[in-house]
């Protein structure tokens, strides 16, 4: 039997952010990792808030994970095309009404051709999608120049009907193939 451990831990907590990493191990050896920032949440106004100290109490400060540091922000090419619409069905509405974070991971994945060549996932997101909003997906496959060579990466946009309403966007990096 295998066993697999979950950690999620606070690396900052300052303002209206908190940030902190979270990861998967297999006896004592890293097999996934996570960087994330959360936002605290007024549910009744969908306005955030700030974090006071007393929320903050009882979160233990870790040392940032040692892992690659992204920006927060995607470059995003240029050109994308355009290679489907889909409508969000009931069964991607979480708890607080709009699509679950993870359900647009798991609609980027199927414009992604070999989904085993990935060696790098980031999200970032934009705005809320509803039940029954209509999202364009857009796909650009880009070049960049990097440390370590050329890197592929696939960029997956999704968007509402409406000019720059853009919900999310997911940048698979992958290896060589």
């Amino acid at each position: 039997m295998t066993t697999v451990t979950f950690l999620t831990e606070e690396t900052r907590i300052v303002g209206f952010d908190a940030r902190g990493h979270s990861g998967y191990a297999e006896a004592g050896e890293d097999i996934v990792c996570a960087d994330s920032m959360w936002t605290l949440m007024d549910m009744e106004t969908k306005h955030p808030v700030r974090i006071e100290e007393e929320d903050a109490k009882g979160y233990e400060i870790e040392p940032r994970y040692p892992m690659e540091k992204c920006g927060r922000k995607i470059r995003l090419p240029k050109e994308f095309e355009v290679v489907d619409t889909v409508v969000v069905p009931k069964a991607d509405i979480d708890y607080n009404g709009h699509m679950s974070n993870a359900k647009y991971i798991l609609l980027a994945n199927e414009y992604v051709e070999d989904i085993t060549c990935v060696n790098r996932i980031r999200v970032e997101y934009k705005s809320q999608a509803r039940y029954k909003e209509a999202l364009v997906i857009e796909r650009a496959i880009q070049e960049i120049e990097a440390e370590a060579g050329m890197e592929t990466h696939v960029i997956i946009k999704m968007s509402g009907k409406e000019a720059g309403d853009v919900k999310a966007v997911v940048d698979y990096r992958l290896t060589e193939a």
